[in-house]
């Protein structure tokens, strides 16, 4: 029996922050691995993208990413390996796990058209967080941390999206790109 198998879902979190724009624009930004060290210092120091896989399927910017990040937590800081995927338009689903922590959590999220009013935008994020049985006593404040860390992200990238969103409305198209190199083709190059 694997290390994996002992573990369970303690928790399952549903977050929903509405954005004051657009569904393309969110849903650019909710692509973006890379900003999150930029506009996220307090939570990710570091994201380093190991692989990726592009084709054709939706019109995005990338199909699979496979990365590794530092993620912080107050004071202490954690490495996590994950996996994210474009599994639709408006959807992706991220794994991310902090082997020295023992936990996993499996992330998917929606961006929605706002139903009250059609130019803004709802993102969805239903968390679901794997650990050993007996860390379900941890299972509320996760949730409440959860929530507190979606709805904060959320507001930081409002700034990200009114500059997409500017840029747009001066006909500046910037096509959305994955920026940094892989860490495989950083390896290559110093070949």
């Amino acid at each position: 029996m694997s290390l994996t198998d002992k573990k369970v879902k303690i928790t399952t979190v549903v977050c929903k922050n509405q954005s004051d724009y657009s569904r393309d624009i969110v849903w650019e930004n909710a692509q973006d691995l890379e900003h999150l060290p930029t506009l996220h210092r307090t939570t990710n120091s570091r994201i380093q993208l190991l692989h990726y896989v592009k084709s054709d399927g939706f019109g995005v910017a990338y199909d699979d990413l496979v990365f590794r990040a530092k993620r912080r937590f107050g004071f202490l800081s954690f490495h996590s390996i994950g996996v994210r995927r474009i599994v639709d338009k408006y959807k992706l689903v991220q794994i991310e796990s902090f082997p020295s922590l023992g936990i996993y959590y499996k992330l998917s999220s929606v961006v929605e058209v706002d139903l009250l009013d059609s130019r803004k935008s709802i993102l969805c994020d239903d968390v679901e967080v794997f650990w050993f049985g007996f860390c379900k006593v941890f299972s509320r404040f996760l949730n409440r941390r959860i929530q507190y860390h979606a709805k904060q992200q959320n507001l930081e990238d409002e700034t990200f999206r009114e500059r997409r969103t500017d840029l747009r409305s001066r006909g500046f198209n910037i096509p959305f790109t994955i920026l940094n190199k892989t860490l495989f083709e950083e390896f290559l190059e110093a070949k």
